[in-house]
């Protein structure tokens, strides 16, 4: 088990934690205390002999409990403390040999002690834009951090990595191989959004653990641990328990049953798993996001919530201590999706148009600057207040492009629509100004489709960290008098609803073909 915290070395936290360790060594299992206070939360110089005494102080008492110090440096490890930039230039120069030290300290006194560090960079081969930043800005460079982690950590130490990507689920013997040689040990896998939902996860979820891993997963890895909470998401890391322990004789619908007849009793399953299924449908919207396709799906949205609800309820009221243990993610995503059909329900046709405005009219700027944009002329202009589908591409800062993310083949979130009238069936052109992120150096796919018709299928030619233009003809014949949706879908094989591959549609015009 790994537990991290923010709460520093008060009375009451070291006795919980030392029970803690006590009872999972009574058990012969290991337990990992983590406190982001001791390293991040607030930011001690590591060149200074008094944080050292301190994180010493820290790693005995755990070490004496037989526990195993999770000592963080990832996230927030930068900007690194101005006393250890002027002493040392960068973390590369300094950490590694920090630990090291610490570690043969506490070690000395307790020499069955063990100790786990969280880097900076815990995640590749893929070479990440975060990285490239942390470069640039902070002097930082991947490939330094990482060889002083190979050269200058002590190979006992074990070292936290997430796979090729930050969040990964197609692991790879050639990831664990890369991992083994730049840290010079086998990683300690971190699954960071186990998640189906958007990274969220109801009780009766029938994990499909074993996809995400090859055969010989756990002779390549030193340990394996889940972004995860407890009690909510129980069931989850006991599905894991027994996907790990027998990958080939692993069933995820007989496992997760198990786990909920053990932890709340027969019944349990099967009334919650109604109401995440039901709730499983919206998945589309991420996080239950108001976007504009909701407008066109208020009925399908109202028989989501309403069988999702009924089944809820029911479990509360039959399993009430089971359902405060186990289903926060339910309740959450439920109160969300009501949210939303409230919204749905309570906006006027044009609400995004009106909502937008001001990002609609930056990006008609853009349009006419890049695309040649002439509504005078016909040309019919489309953003993401009128898409139908993907995520509003939120993350971004508020002066950045405005646009719809489309997520991988095999999420909820990879298709959208851009809808138009069209008076006869001529011949028109289709002009996408986007973006993509890819994974695994593959160009990102993209499929286009008009009332049946497949207008484009292939490596979608939008750049990668900028934006750019893609051209689709639409041949006669295709458009038909009234409304029509041109549908638009990352077709690019994958399951991440996290990152690559994705692409990003700022704006679409549909004007006649020259």
């Amino acid at each position: 088990t790994m537990k991290t915290m923010y709460f520093g070395d008060t009375p009451l936290r070291k006795l919980v934690a030392e029970q803690a360790i006590r009872r999972h060594r009574a058990f012969g299992l290991d337990y990992m205390a983590g406190d982001r206070s001791q390293t991040m939360y607030p930011k001690f110089p590591l060149t200074s002999e008094r944080t050292f005494q301190r994180n010493l102080e820290h790693c005995s008492w755990i070490a004496a409990a037989g526990g195993i110090p999770y000592l963080l440096h990832d996230d927030s490890r930068h900007p690194l403390h101005p006393q250890d930039v002027k002493r040392s230039g960068n973390a590369a120069k300094q950490d590694m040999k920090y630990f090291t030290r610490l570690y043969r300290a506490v070690k000395e006194k307790y020499p069955g002690f063990r100790m786990h560090f969280g880097p900076v960079f815990y995640w590749g081969p893929y070479y990440s834009p975060g990285f490239k930043t942390l470069e640039k800005k902070y002097n930082e460079p991947w490939d330094k951090y990482n060889e002083a982690i190979k050269k200058e950590l002590d190979p006992e130490i074990m070292v936290t990595w997430t796979g090729n990507r930050l969040v990964t689920y197609d692991n790879l013997k050639s990831d664990t191989d890369w991992a083994f040689s730049v840290f010079g040990r086998k990683p300690f896998y971190w699954q960071n959004r186990p998640g189906l939902h958007n990274g969220d996860v109801y009780p009766a979820d029938a994990m499909p653990w074993t996809e995400w891993y090859f055969a010989e997963w756990g002779s390549n890895v030193s340990g394996h641990v889940v972004n995860s909470g407890l009690p909510s998401r129980a069931s989850m890391c006991m599905t894991m328990g027994d996907a790990l322990w027998n990958m080939k004789g692993y069933r995820a619908a007989e496992s997760v049953r198990r786990a909920l007849d053990a932890l709340a009793g027969k019944g349990f399953h099967d009334i919650v798993k109604v109401s995440g299924d039901a709730l499983a449908e919206l998945d589309g919207y991420r996080y239950r996001e108001f976007t504009p396709l909701a407008l066109t799906e208020i009925p399908r949205i109202e028989s989501c919530v309403a069988r999702a609800r009924k089944a809820f309820d029911e479990a509360r009221a039959k399993f009430p201590g089971a359902m405060k243990m186990y289903a926060a993610d339910l309740e959450i995503n439920l109160t969300r999706a009501e949210a939303l059909l409230k919204s749905a329900k309570a906006a006027a046709p044009d609400h995004f148009q009106k909502a937008y405005k001001g990002r609609i009219d930056a990006t008609r700027g853009l349009a006419v600057k890049e695309a040649g944009l002439d509504e005078a002329k016909g040309d019919i202009f489309r953003t993401a207040a009128d898409f139908l589908g993907g995520t509003f591409d939120g993350k971004r800062p508020a002066d950045a492009r405005f646009g719809m993310l489309l997520r991988a083949a095999g999420t909820p979130i990879n298709r959208l629509g851009i809808p138009f009238d069209a008076a006869g069936s001529a011949p028109l052109e289709l002009i996408l100004c986007g973006s993509a992120e890819t994974n695994r150096d593959l160009p990102v796919a993209m499929r286009i489709t008009l009332n049946g018709n497949t207008l484009f299928d292939g490596a979608c030619g939008l750049p990668e960290g900028e934006f750019g233009l893609a051209r689709v003809k639409i041949p006669a014949g295709l458009v038909k008098p009234g409304r029509n949706v041109i549908n638009v879908a990352c077709a690019s094989e994958g399951v991440s609803q996290h990152n690559g591959p994705w692409l990003l549609i700022n704006y679409a015009i549909i004007r006649g073909a020259k």
